[in-house]
Protein backbone atom coordinates (compact mmCIF):
# COMPACT_ATOMS: atom_id res chain seq x y z
CA UNK A 1 0.00 0.00 0.00
CA UNK A 2 1.48 3.37 -0.92
CA UNK A 3 1.73 5.95 1.83
CA UNK A 4 1.07 9.64 1.45
CA UNK A 5 3.40 12.27 2.83
CA UNK A 6 0.81 12.94 5.54
CA UNK A 7 0.85 9.23 6.49
CA UNK A 8 4.62 9.33 6.89
CA UNK A 9 4.60 12.57 8.90
CA UNK A 10 1.93 11.13 11.19
CA UNK A 11 3.94 7.90 11.60
CA UNK A 12 7.08 9.83 12.53
CA UNK A 13 5.13 11.89 15.07
CA UNK A 14 3.50 8.80 16.60
CA UNK A 15 6.87 7.06 16.88
CA UNK A 16 8.47 10.06 18.59
CA UNK A 17 5.49 10.38 20.94
CA UNK A 18 5.56 6.68 21.90
CA UNK A 19 9.32 6.75 22.58
CA UNK A 20 8.93 9.91 24.67
CA UNK A 21 6.21 8.25 26.77
CA UNK A 22 8.15 4.97 27.08
CA UNK A 23 11.82 5.92 27.65
CA UNK A 24 12.54 2.61 29.40
CA UNK A 25 11.59 0.80 26.18
CA UNK A 26 13.73 2.96 23.86
CA UNK A 27 16.74 0.89 22.84
CA UNK A 28 19.80 1.13 20.64
CA UNK A 29 21.67 -1.53 18.70
CA UNK A 30 18.71 -3.26 17.05
CA UNK A 31 15.36 -2.22 15.59
CA UNK A 32 13.24 -4.08 18.14
CA UNK A 33 13.40 -6.64 20.92
CA UNK A 34 10.70 -9.06 22.01
CA UNK A 35 9.69 -9.97 25.56
CA UNK A 36 12.62 -12.43 25.73
CA UNK A 37 15.13 -9.72 24.78
CA UNK A 38 15.78 -11.17 21.33
CA UNK A 39 16.02 -8.98 18.23
CA UNK A 40 12.86 -9.14 16.15
CA UNK A 41 11.03 -7.45 13.32
CA UNK A 42 9.48 -4.21 14.62
CA UNK A 43 6.04 -5.33 13.42
CA UNK A 44 6.24 -8.57 15.41
CA UNK A 45 3.31 -8.57 17.87
CA UNK A 46 5.75 -9.63 20.61
CA UNK A 47 8.03 -6.61 20.06
CA UNK A 48 8.34 -4.70 23.34
CA UNK A 49 11.26 -2.28 22.88
CA UNK A 50 12.27 -0.21 19.87
CA UNK A 51 14.93 2.09 18.50
CA UNK A 52 13.73 5.23 16.69
CA UNK A 53 13.63 3.55 13.26
CA UNK A 54 12.08 0.39 14.67
CA UNK A 55 9.25 2.30 16.28
CA UNK A 56 8.65 4.23 13.06
CA UNK A 57 8.47 0.93 11.12
CA UNK A 58 6.03 -0.40 13.75
CA UNK A 59 3.81 2.68 13.49
CA UNK A 60 3.75 2.37 9.70
CA UNK A 61 3.17 -1.41 9.78
CA UNK A 62 6.23 -1.96 7.58
CA UNK A 63 8.07 -5.25 8.14
CA UNK A 64 11.87 -5.03 8.20
CA UNK A 65 13.71 -8.34 7.56
CA UNK A 66 16.45 -9.23 10.01
CA UNK A 67 17.98 -12.18 8.16
CA UNK A 68 19.60 -10.35 5.27
CA UNK A 69 23.32 -10.76 4.56
CA UNK A 70 23.75 -7.08 3.74
CA UNK A 71 22.90 -4.65 6.58
CA UNK A 72 22.05 -1.94 4.05
CA UNK A 73 19.30 -4.17 2.64
CA UNK A 74 17.78 -4.51 6.12
CA UNK A 75 16.56 -0.93 5.94
CA UNK A 76 15.33 -1.07 2.32
CA UNK A 77 11.62 -0.96 3.33
CA UNK A 78 12.30 2.29 5.22
CA UNK A 79 14.29 3.84 2.34
CA UNK A 80 11.13 3.80 0.24
CA UNK A 81 9.26 5.73 2.96
CA UNK A 82 11.69 8.46 3.97
CA UNK A 83 14.77 8.07 1.79
CA UNK A 84 18.22 6.60 2.41
CA UNK A 85 19.77 9.76 3.87
CA UNK A 86 16.95 10.23 6.39
CA UNK A 87 17.20 6.59 7.51
CA UNK A 88 20.96 6.93 8.00
CA UNK A 89 20.55 10.20 9.87
CA UNK A 90 17.99 8.77 12.31
CA UNK A 91 20.09 5.62 12.75
CA UNK A 92 23.20 7.65 13.62
CA UNK A 93 21.23 9.90 15.97
CA UNK A 94 19.76 6.93 17.84
CA UNK A 95 22.75 4.54 17.85
CA UNK A 96 25.87 6.62 17.34
CA UNK A 97 28.48 6.01 20.06
CA UNK A 98 25.85 4.75 22.48
CA UNK A 99 26.60 2.78 25.63
CA UNK A 100 24.05 0.03 26.31
CA UNK A 101 22.98 -2.02 29.31
CA UNK A 102 22.72 -5.82 29.24
CA UNK A 103 19.27 -5.63 27.61
CA UNK A 104 20.49 -3.31 24.85
CA UNK A 105 18.81 -0.19 26.25
CA UNK A 106 20.59 3.06 25.55
CA UNK A 107 22.33 4.34 28.68
CA UNK A 108 24.26 7.50 27.98
CA UNK A 109 25.89 8.78 24.88
CA UNK A 110 29.65 9.18 24.85
CA UNK A 111 29.36 12.32 22.71
CA UNK A 112 26.53 14.41 24.15
CA UNK A 113 27.48 15.37 27.69
CA UNK A 114 25.48 12.80 29.63
CA UNK A 115 22.16 13.32 27.84
CA UNK A 116 20.24 10.10 27.29
CA UNK A 117 21.09 8.74 23.86
CA UNK A 118 17.44 8.09 23.11
CA UNK A 119 16.76 11.82 23.00
CA UNK A 120 18.77 12.20 19.79
CA UNK A 121 16.71 9.52 18.01
CA UNK A 122 13.45 11.13 19.11
CA UNK A 123 14.67 14.56 18.03
CA UNK A 124 15.67 13.18 14.62
CA UNK A 125 12.15 11.76 14.10
CA UNK A 126 10.57 15.10 15.05
CA UNK A 127 12.94 17.07 12.84
CA UNK A 128 12.15 14.91 9.81
CA UNK A 129 8.40 15.20 10.44
CA UNK A 130 8.75 18.98 10.59
CA UNK A 131 10.87 19.08 7.44
CA UNK A 132 8.39 16.94 5.52
CA UNK A 133 5.63 19.39 6.33
CA UNK A 134 7.54 21.99 4.28
CA UNK A 135 9.10 19.93 1.50
CA UNK A 136 7.58 18.03 -1.41
CA UNK A 137 10.06 15.12 -1.21
CA UNK A 138 12.79 14.04 1.19
CA UNK A 139 14.97 12.89 -1.73
CA UNK A 140 14.41 12.46 -5.43
CA UNK A 141 14.15 8.67 -4.94
CA UNK A 142 11.07 9.04 -2.73
CA UNK A 143 7.79 9.12 -4.62
CA UNK A 144 4.71 10.09 -2.65
CA UNK A 145 1.33 8.58 -3.48
CA UNK A 146 -1.15 11.00 -4.99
Amino acid sequence: MPFTKQDVVAGLARAADWLTKNPDRHIAGTLARDSYGDSCDPTNPNAQCFCALGRFANEMGVAVPLDTQNPNEEYEPLYSLIGRNAVRSIYRANDGDTLRDAEGRALRSTHCGGKLAGDEGINALKALATRLNYEQDVETEVKWAS
